[in-house]
């Protein structure tokens, strides 16, 4: 497969893709955490995912390295799952280690041409968004295109990052601009869960619930630094050591130290089920 000069499949670039933001290496080792909150919360939405039916055809937007895409495919009623990337790098790793021969892998850049590959149904019957609209240029849009993709009596299962980590918001100032940092503009400071409602309603959707959670992630100092270089591009090679320095330091810094040296970043999050009721 040929690559550009950082090593990147030129298939993303013909595509007119951006950049990938994440590294698949690093996402692999240390993004266990949202694995996590996925199987919790497809385990607690068992009963409605089953009361599907077969067949269940499945969206998995912003599979990253196919780790829900892989517990999507161990419902019994689900026939068929089209599992979304804007990454190649991350779909490579998925296709080898969360492989399935009802799991179909697409590259596809959701968050930011806001349309479905050719190759998607008419009417998904899951459709789900696990830490991922949180990344898009304009949230509430990707919902909307999400949204449409679900058939009537349909389910959108999903979580999002309710506020800005403080460690990303320690080091953005320092950081180039094309290093896109997750944020969370659409939701309200004051009422997430209302603002989260409102638009699943204004969507076409019944709100089955919408949670707000606060979320304590613990790392070792090897496991906050994996987090901070899934990130692409954010130590380019031209990157004096004194700036790299910096931004290592003000980003280790935000976190809660505890006795034992483990690093505690607190996080709220949003959990949303719906059922889709009318096309908007």
């Amino acid at each position: 497969m040929a690559t550009n000069e950082s090593g990147e499949s030129n298939d993303v670039y013909n595509k007119g893709f951006d950049q990938p933001r994440m590294n698949a290496a690093e996402h692999s080792r240390y993004a266990r955490h949202p694995r996590k909150i996925a199987f919790r919360l497809l385990a607690q939405n068992y009963n409605l995912v089953t009361a599907l039916g077969y067949p269940c055809i499945v969206l998995d937007a912003g599979c990253g390295t196919g780790d829900s895409s892989k517990l999507l495919s161990y419902f019994a009623n689900v026939s068929e799952i089209l599992a979304l990337d804007e990454s190649a790098e991350m779909l490579a790793v998925a296709e080898t280690f969360n492989n399935d021969e009802r799991i179909v892998y697409d590259l596809t850049d959701l968050g930011t041409y806001f349309r479905l590959p050719e190759s998607a149904s008419d009417g998904f019957d899951l459709v789900c968004s696990f830490d991922t609209l949180h990344w898009m240029k304009e949230p509430l849009r990707g919902l909307a295109v999400l949204a449409r993709s679900v058939r009537i009596g349909g389910l959108l299962i999903g979580f999002a990052l309710a506020s800005t980590p403080k460690s990303y918001e320690r080091i953005r100032p320092l950081l180039s601009e094309k290093v896109m940092l997750p944020n969370a503009p659409w939701f309200t400071d004051d009422e997430p869960e209302q603002s989260m409602g409102e638009a699943l309603e204004n969507i076409g959707f019944e709100v089955i619930s919408c949670n707000l959670e606060e979320d304590r992630m613990i790392y070792t100092k090897e496991e906050a630094m994996g987090a901070l270089m899934m990130l692409k591009n954010i130590f380019p090679s031209s990157m004096a050591e004194e700036e790299m320095t910096r931004i290592i330091d003000a980003y280790l810094n935000s976190f809660d130290r505890l006795p034992n040296g483990t690093y505690v970043e607190r996080t709220r999050i949003l959990i949303f089920v719906g059922r889709k009721v009318c096309n908007v």
